[in-house]
């Protein structure tokens, strides 16, 4: 009796790139570079836990204006994606999924609030992508067989899984709601039906909500973009919003709208080259910069009667468009817009100003749902940067490069929430706290927990802080990198730039897998044990006085055989003595003298140190 064999997911997932695609229309931070990561081992179950986040808590997780709707229909189907995950062989796993994705396909519609519905159409796009990426495989494979899948068919299902995503997309951005919350960010006219104007959905009232189903919608059509094949890009979804009299009607992409909104209301959004200027003490960025800083107080009209009257009764004038619950309003959820905006431009670099800093939430928002950035730049941004703020820095990803901390006022008492920030970017290679508040100890002790909890960084700038005595502070921190040159892989560098000519740099390990790096034991590769040259020789002399003694007292050295044998023993001794390592040996042992009788002798170079490994030793004696 034959046991049952892996779950047939396992091999979707492994054989079917395509089918992994999926996977990025489950969350809105999702990038297709995720894929390259993903575990087809445990994809199966990743799916359906992030299916129950979509359920339970929405598509952004954590955000106040999210509120639960029941739906039967998505429950059912996320168990019966459980259920399919654990199954062997194709056809049942096939029959579930379809299952799955019509109930997904029925919650969708069945559900009222917009919340809910838009995390249940996320549900229903990843799996009416896996029911048609099933369905082909299913019809080449047999039982728990993974088939060679038909090209034709396989592009035909992609263009149909497509174009009902597409559909769903459409009909969504046609729809009133939608249509106005847009509207009351970009234009203010309305969105107007034969019945009237359609009134602001309540809950769009709330800045989270409006701005996080902007950032959303934004996401999923993006998403449903990048999708195979990208000739059906053309009949993508498109928001339709009236314009004054007499000027045609604004014809929208959702994922474009960021930008618009940021514009309108004179958020600072500025794509500029990275400067050179500091080089080489601050590395030169590839690409552009993302630059971004809060709008500007409105200034009211002095001349407007009504300001005016306001200025003679002595009332407030107001922030004009940046009053709560208007579309202007300083608020953290405008950190979701700026993250629609950098994935739609491909921002990488991002340059963020005090200003942004004093918003609470944007930075978190910013960074969690943003595209995996790699370079940060928050310089300037004095007595904004304390530990809350650091702890947020490992939402920024695991690409991040580049982190600029510089004039920031960081002191000895912020080092700790540093390096913990620190140790959740593990791509890091320079960090920038120039013109800070770092003694020498608190710089020492910066260095010093980075070598310890093994932060392998290339370069940290430290000029500008009140070091004290330059030259004492390398010597503070000289054992601590030297420590760390043992422990770190071949090919990288720690340059601590001081200020001036000054900078300290340490001298990276041996690389990996090297006889150095084996013979430290640091390797993967079991350590090399190494004799001492002298020992060897000592070893040889030995035993030829032993042959010597052993054949002047053997009396069968008359027979030939008993000759012979000797006589090989005695040509693989001193082919050992005369090895071209014990002529360098023997040279370095030569270069001792004694400068003045009575003087203990020195060794120039390092003869006693001399070694060889055991496949030396067995070549001497071949």
């Amino acid at each position: 009796m034959s046991l049952p064999g892996p779950p047939f997911v396992q091999k979707l997932f492994a054989g079917d790139r395509l089918a992994r695609e999926a996977v990025t229309l489950l969350a809105p931070e999702s990038h297709p570079a995720d894929l390259a990561l993903a575990d087809t081992a445990d994809l199966g179950r990743e799916i359906g836990d992030r299916g129950e986040g979509l359920y339970r808590r929405g598509c952004l997780p954590g955000s106040p204006a999210w509120e639960y709707e029941d739906c039967l229909e998505f429950a059912e189907s996320i168990e019966l994606w459980r259920s399919a995950i654990v199954v062997p062989g194709s056809p049942s796993f096939n029959e579930k999924v379809q299952k799955a994705f019509h109930l997904a396909e029925a919650g969708f519609g069945m559900l009222g609030r917009l919340g809910p519905r838009l995390a249940a159409l996320r549900w229903c796009c990843c799996l009416c992508w896996l029911a048609a990426r099933a369905q082909v495989v299913d019809n080449a494979s047999a039982a728990g067989c993974f088939g060679t899948l038909d090209t034709s068919g396989s592009a035909a299902a992609c263009r149909d899984a497509k174009g009902a995503i597409f559909e769903w997309l459409r009909n969504l951005t046609k729809e009133a709601a939608v249509a106005a919350i847009f509207d009351f960010d970009l234009i203010g006219h309305g969105v107007w039906h034969t019945g009237g104007r359609e009134p602001l959905p309540k809950e769009a009232k709330n800045e989270w909500f409006r701005r996080g189903t902007e950032y959303d919608m934004a996401s999923l059509c993006r998403q449903a973009l990048a999708l195979p094949p990208m000739d059906m890009n053309a009949s993508q979804a498109v928001l339709l919003l009236r314009q004054s009299y007499g000027s045609p009607n604004w014809v929208l992409p959702p994922q474009e709208a960021a930008r618009h909104i940021l514009e309108k209301h004179d958020w600072y959004a500025e794509m500029r080259q990275a400067p050179i200027d500091e080089m080489p003490s601050k590395p030169h960025l590839e690409g552009l910069v993302l630059h971004a800083e809060r709008p500007p107080v409105p200034e009211p009209d002095l001349d407007d009667p009504e300001v005016i009257a306001k200025i003679e009764r002595g009332e407030a004038l107001g922030k004009g468009l940046q009053e709560d619950g208007l579309p202007g309003a300083i608020h953290g959820s405008i950190g979701l817009l700026y993250a629609a905006l950098c994935f739609q431009e491909s921002v990488a670099n991002l340059r963020l100003y005090p200003g942004l800093l004093e918003i609470e939430g944007l930075v978190e928002s910013l960074l969690h749902y943003g595209p995996p950035f790699r370079a940060l730049d928050f310089r300037g941004c004095q007595g904004l940067v304390d530990d809350t703020f650091l702890r947020l820095l490992p939402l920024a990803g695991q690409n991040l490069i580049f982190l600029d901390l510089g004039e920031c006022k960081i002191c000895d008492s912020h080092v700790d929430s540093l390096v913990d920030a620190l140790e959740g970017l593990p791509s890091l290679e320079h960090l920038d706290l120039a013109s800070n508040e770092l003694d020498c100890t608190a710089a020492s002790r910066l260095l010093s927990a980075l070598n310890h909890r093994r932060v392998d960084v290339a370069s940290i700038r430290l000029d500008g802080n009140p070091l004290g005595n330059i030259d004492e502070f390398r010597d503070d921190i000289a054992l601590t990198l030297s420590s760390r040159g043992h422990q770190v892989e071949a090919g990288g560098e720690l340059v601590v730039h001081l200020g001036g000519s000054h900078a300290l740099r340490w001298k990276a390990a041996p690389r990996g897998g090297s006889f150095a790096d084996r013979a430290r034991g640091t390797g993967d590769r079991p350590p090399i044990r190494c004799t001492a040259v002298k020992v060897v020789r000592r070893a040889a002399e030995k035993r030829y006085e032993q042959l010597e003694e052993e054949s002047g007292k053997d009396t069968n050295m008359h027979l030939p055989a008993r000759r012979a044998f000797v006589e090989r023993k005695q040509q693989a001794n001193k082919a050992i003595l005369d090895h071209p390592i014990m002529e360098v040996w023997k040279r370095q042992v030569d270069s001792i003298h004694l400068p003045d009788e009575g003087d203990k002798p020195s060794i120039v170079g390092s003869a006693a140190e001399v070694t060889m490994t055991p496949h030396q030793a067995r070549a001497m004696l071949e």
